[in-house]
Formats: structure tokens, C-alpha cells, sequence
């Protein structure tokens, strides 16, 4: 497996980009229902914008990034560190080394928006390694692989599942951690908030550690360039709400941090992932039980 993903990853940057297109097109051809719900997400998502034309190419631009991902990860398993960080440039690191001087631990707060498995590869190598949290695939050779390219540049990878002591652990010690706060959780594990207009079930684990360890939390994707490049962008340290009913505050960080990552997408649309079902998870009433 190790060697096909390696010869795969062995075309130049110019090649990885046409054939990750390519396979994203063939994807959406061949998955009209996953095809037909990131339009339908899109439009729901974008009413002001409702053009048939506009939720059309925001779907075929979101398969072709996954593409060109695809393609690049097989790409960045062959590179050394310099050439690493030869496809990337940083906007805003000086919020992350503010953040990374208190001494309290960082909270990356990101979403799966252009290649957000450069972003994990590369900031390392600008600043210091930290700790990714992933959630194991299902094709273990493939997970293998997988966690070996996430901890190759000297980060620390940690399983989505029962993590939470561990992250814990690691935020008091000052050390910094990498999330996704973008997909669609369970009732057990979430509460529900506001993403494009409409009530998201969203993890409230990382408001909790933020809200526990007083560490900083910075947004920080990646958005895919035309010239092939990739732009990191790091926003300011993020204001935390601090009433004293630990109940409220959750709720409220948590929509906090997914109103950010809303931000982060609509300066690229189309490069995050419509196709994943992210409203999913239904409210149990109707109305939510208080006003966020």
C-alpha cells in the first residue's frame, strides 16, 4: 500500500492538481446523491446568492479540492521538510507565537477547508510540533499510512475517540492541539448552535478545555491558491465568554468558534466539504431551549 501510494505521489504539483480535478469530477458524476445534497446545502446555506449556476459550481469546486487533495497527500508522503514548506506561505503567524508565549496551551481551531492536512504538516515546521486530533478510518493500512505523514514532521496524533483526557493533559502543559470543529455530532456529545442560519450539532469538548485551561484558542485553514500554492491564515486569539454559568458558557463558545469557522468558509466556498450531511443531527423539540 505503501509503495502505490508513493508512486501515485510521485507526479510534480502541476499533475497532482489536473488529476486530483479529474478524479473530483468523476466522483460527483458518479455520486449523484452526495452530488445533490452539497448543492442542496449550498443553497440553503447561501440564500441572498440563490443561483442554481452559483450552487452548481460551489459543488463541483468542493469535489475537485477533495481531488487535489487526495493527490497532494500522496505528494507530501515524498517530501522532505524544506520542500514542504516550499507550497505554503503564512498570513498571520505572529498571533500564533502571541498565543504560544503565554505558556497555557493552544486550542487550533480549523475546519476541512482546502488541504487542512498541509496546514497540519507544515506549522510544525514554521513554529513547533503539537498534537493532532483524528479520527481513525476505517481501512487500516491506509490509517497506518495516514498517521505516519500526520506525525512525520514531529507531531503527536490522538484518536478522536476518548480523547479528551489526553487533550486535557496536554493543554496544561502548554502544548498546542489541532481540531476540526466542522462536522456533524451526536446529541451525547454536542449542542446545537447556529451554522448558515440553520442549527448545527457541534462538539462542546473543545469549549470545555478552552473554558478549563484558560489556553488560547486560534482559528487557523488553509485556502488553496491558483498558482498551487497554499495560504495559511492564522486570525487573532478568539474572546472568550465568561458569565460563570458553566452550562451557558459552553453553549456560547461553542457557537462562538462555529461562527468562525462559518467566516473561514465563506471567503472560499468551495473549498469545504458540502457534501458532508453537517445538519445531520435533528433537535430533539422544535424550538431551541434558550436564545443563542
Amino acid at each position: 500500500m505503501r509503495a502505490v501510494l508513493n508512486a501515485l505521489g510521485s507526479f510534480d504539483t502541476s499533475k497532482c492538481r489536473t488529476l486530483g480535478k479529474w478524479l473530483g469530477r468523476l466522483w460527483f458524476t458518479t455520486a449523484p446523491r452526495r452530488y445533490a445534497l452539497a448543492v442542496r446545502n449550498i443553497r440553503f446555506s447561501f440564500p441572498e446568492m440563490y443561483d442554481s449556476r452559483f450552487a452548481r459550481r460551489t459543488a463541483r469546486q468542493a469535489f475537485e479540492n477533495i481531488g487535489q487533495t487526495i493527490f497532494e497527500v500522496f505528494r507530501l508522503g515524498t517530501l522532505g521538510p524544506e520542500r514542504l514548506l516550499e507550497w505554503v506561505k503564512f498570513e498571520g503567524i505572529e498571533h500564533y507565537e502571541k498565543a504560544l508565549a503565554r505558556g497555557k496551551g493552544v486550542l487550533l481551531l480549523t475546519a476541512h477547508l482546502g488541504n487542512w492536512e498541509l496546514l497540519a504538516l507544515t506549522l510544525p515546521l514554521a513554529k513547533e510540533p503539537g498534537i493532532v486530533i483524528a479520527r481513525p478510518l476505517d481501512f487500516k493500512p491506509v490509517d497506518r499510512y495516514m498517521e505516519a505523514l500526520r506525525s512525520s514532521t514531529g507531531n503527536q496524533v490522538f484518536s478522536k475517540d476518548g480523547s479528551i483526557r489526553s487533550v486535557l493533559n496536554a493543554l496544561k502543559k502548554g502544548n498546542n492541539v489541532g481540531v476540526l470543529l466542522d462536522q456533524n455530532t451526536s446529541h451525547r456529545e454536542g449542542v446545537f448552535v447556529p451554522f448558515f442560519g440553520r442549527r448545527a450539532c457541534t462538539n462542546r469538548s473543545i469549549a470545555f478545555l478552552a473554558l478549563v485551561t484558560d489556553c488560547a484558542v486560534i482559528p487557523a485553514y488553509d485556502n488553496r491558491l491558483p498558482s498551487g500554492r497554499h495560504l495559511i491564515s492564522i486570525w487573532p486569539e478568539l474572546k472568550l465568554h465568561r458569565s460563570g454559568d458553566k452550562t451557558r458558557d459552553v453553549e456560547d463558545n461553542t457557537a462562538l468558534f462555529t461562527r468562525t469557522i462559518e467566516q473561514m468558509i465563506r471567503k472560499n466556498p468551495g473549498q469545504w466539504l458540502w457534501m458532508h450531511d453537517r445538519w445531520a443531527q435533528k433537535p430533539w423539540s422544535p424550538w431551541p431551549r434558550r436564545s443563542i
